[in-house]
Parts: C-alpha cells; structure tokens; sequence
C-alpha cells in the first residue's frame, strides 16, 4: 500500500486535479491511499473531498484546526496503513502512467529505504 499524505487549504480545484492525477495514472489505486489534512473552517475544500471521497474510495480525511505543516504530517502519517509513505502538495501533478508501478520496482531493485524524489 502507498499513503499519500497532504495537508491542504484553500484549493479546492488544485485538490482535485491532484486526485485524479494521482489515480488515474496508477496501475492499481486500491494499492493506495491518500490522506488529507483540511482545516476545520476550510468548508471549500471539505465539500470537494466529499466529492472525491465518492469517486475514490481510497480518498480519507482528517479535518482540524489550523496547524503548522509539520504537525499536520504528523498526524496523517499516524493514520496511514501504507508500507510506502508519500509526502506531497497539492500542486504535484502525477504524469507518468503506472507509477506505483515503477516505484515498487526500484524500491524492489535498490537496498535503500528512504527515497527523494
């Protein structure tokens, strides 16, 4: 399983594009998962990860008060079930078609645990 974690506020529309780039270029979505952080008077941003949540079942929340980033990850990294922990932001874009594919090979291939992308 690979956790996605991100923490967002205020972009409702980067949040999306983010989502669907993120599955629709995966081989296997239900071998991920993505984890949100939304900031409990950010009423945008919840309602689009309601939307979200319906078309990607894998699409969680945690919805606080306004915290700084680190702690943010923090507590999302705390939920995740993931063998494979992803840190990003919500103005990634995932291009490249297959890949969780990829990057379960080259971690397969390289002795490293920790990877920079």
């Amino acid at each position: 399983m690979i956790s996605i974690n991100l923490p967002t506020r205020g972009r409702p529309d980067r949040l999306e594009i983010f989502i669907d780039s993120v599955m629709d270029n995966a081989d296997d979505v239900t071998s991920i998962e993505v984890w949100l952080y939304i900031d409990n008077d950010d009423t945008q941003t919840i309602n689009k990860y309601i939307q979200l949540s319906e078309k990607y079942k894998k699409v969680f929340e945690v919805i606080g008060k306004r915290r700084e980033i680190c702690e943010m990850s923090h507590i999302l990294y705390k939920m995740c079930s993931g063998d494979v922990l992803m840190p990003s932001a919500d103005d990634v874009v995932f291009k490249t078609k297959g890949w969780d594919t990829i990057l379960y090979k080259e971690m397969c291939e390289c002795n490293k645990k920790i990877f920079v992308g």
